[in-house]
């Protein structure tokens, strides 16, 4: 069965005559709403995401005029508006997005325990809730890197990943079969982490987040969250846990709860400081209550030294990542040199029949443990002209121009590109 989620595609520059902007308001604190699907009712292949300022673009032709944009975003109330409302003279549209909280007589108060009772039945149904069926996830990358805030690297391609029929409990570093569609990146020559740090250079750097203990669906237990400071039996039992509200999604009932590591449950020879513990040992948890899945799941924040996030989305009983993000930074040279890298992977297309992977398993394969340079895939200046994913790069603000400078310099009109190896 092949299941497509097209949100991230943006239709043909060729074919659009409008194009609607606007920004996206969280509206109980007027913050920007980043990764906000934003789509046409009628044709969902047609959407992008907010960015992290809330803006969207999205182009139009005039049939779709007569369409309704449709706003969604996990845990908030959607929102469709009809496009033959609007202005077509001045096309934007800003929305305020009411979140979907609602007071539950039965759960106004959780205590202590029953918070840790709830994450323990999540964890415990891990190997249940994700999948463990061979399948095939298309996948949009990219990945940058900022040195001292300039611009040191950029990368985007096209993955298919391969996951094969496993058992409940694995090995959650199990080997993945990966191979690459589309491919292109840049380097430039200032000096960076990455020129002398050879692991950091790693073809397996790509799919940071998808490996590891941000994706359930390749841990058979809880283990190796939290630099390996808990075990599936013990995580409960060293944090602290805050409920930060249910909501209704459909017939489901979802629960965000906050964790964060207590110190005083653990070995007193480690010493942490309040910094480490937000970067690398808190985060949030929204819950499924009706299955007992986690759906997403946060760990450190974005200005704190390493920050992950995974959204999962439900296909035929078991669950999949939709996206994932990862972030880390560090100092180095005596804290006179900074580092930030930035990794996102956006499902495009998921694929559980056979024949189907079988048939969409294309391009060249990845080796994990090869350098990012060895990486030849042929450009196709044709794809990369009329796909336009995520135009509105998810950066820190000061790099927004060099990113954007990037990006016109790898879709040059005149077709003078360079190859798409970081040479």
């Amino acid at each position: 069965m092949r299941l497509s989620l097209l949100l991230l595609f943006l239709p043909s520059i060729l074919l659009a005559q409008y194009e609607l902007t606007g920004t996206v308001l969280e509206a109980n604190t007027g913050n920007p709403l980043p990764y906000v699907n934003v789509f046409l009712e009628g044709d969902q292949s047609v959407g992008v995401l907010t960015n992290e300022r809330g803006e969207y673009r999205l182009s139009l032709t005039e049939a779709q005029l007569q369409d309704r944009v449709v706003f969604s975003l996990l845990s908030f109330q959607t929102h469709r508006e009809p496009l033959w409302r609007l202005d077509t003279t001045a096309l934007f549209f800003n929305l305020s997005m009411e979140t979907a909280f609602v007071e539950l007589e039965e759960v106004i108060v959780i205590s202590d325990i029953g918070l840790r009772k709830i994450v323990q039945r999540a964890i415990d149904a891990i190997p249940d809730n994700y999948a463990r069926e061979g399948h095939l996830i298309k996948g949009y990358l990219r990945r940058y890197d900022i040195d001292n805030d300039t611009f040191s690297y950029y990368t985007e391609a096209l993955v298919n990943i391969r996951e094969r029929s496993r058992k409940k409990n694995f090995d959650p570093w199990e080997p993945i079969t990966a191979r690459i569609e589309q491919f292109r990146s840049q380097a430039t020559d200032i000096e960076s982490l990455r020129t002398n740090n050879p692991a950091m250079n790693l073809q397996a750097g790509l799919l940071a987040g998808y490996l590891g203990s941000l994706n359930f669906g390749r841990s058979g237990e809880f283990g190796g969250i939290l630099l390996r400071l808990a075990s599936d039996k013990q995580f409960t039992k060293i944090m602290n846990f805050s409920n930060r509200g249910e909501y209704l999604n459909g017939p489901d009932t979802l629960i965000r709860i906050a964790y964060r590591l207590d110190t005083s449950m653990i070995d007193h020879n480690r010493s942490f400081t309040s910094g480490s513990i937000d970067a690398w040992f808190s985060g949030e948890f929204l819950i499924n209550k009706a299955d007992n899945a986690f759906i997403q799941y946060a760990r450190g924040n974005e200005e704190a030294t390493s920050f992950g996030e995974v959204v999962y989305f439900k296909h035929a009983g078991k669950y999949y990542p939709k996206r994932l993000s990862y972030s880390l930074r560090v100092n180095y040279k005596n804290n006179t040199r900074t580092h930030f890298r930035h990794n996102d992977l956006f499902l495009l297309e998921l694929y559980t029949d056979s024949g189907e992977i079988r048939k969409n398993y294309r391009g060249v394969t990845m080796n994990m443990r090869d350098p990012l340079e060895a990486i030849k895939v042929k450009y196709d200046l044709d794809f990369w002209a009329r796909s336009k994913y995520l135009v509105q790069l998810s950066a820190p603000e000061e790099m927004r121009y060099q990113l954007e400078r990037m990006q016109q310099f790898l879709e040059d009109p005149k077709g003078k590109l360079r190859r798409d190896s970081t040479k």
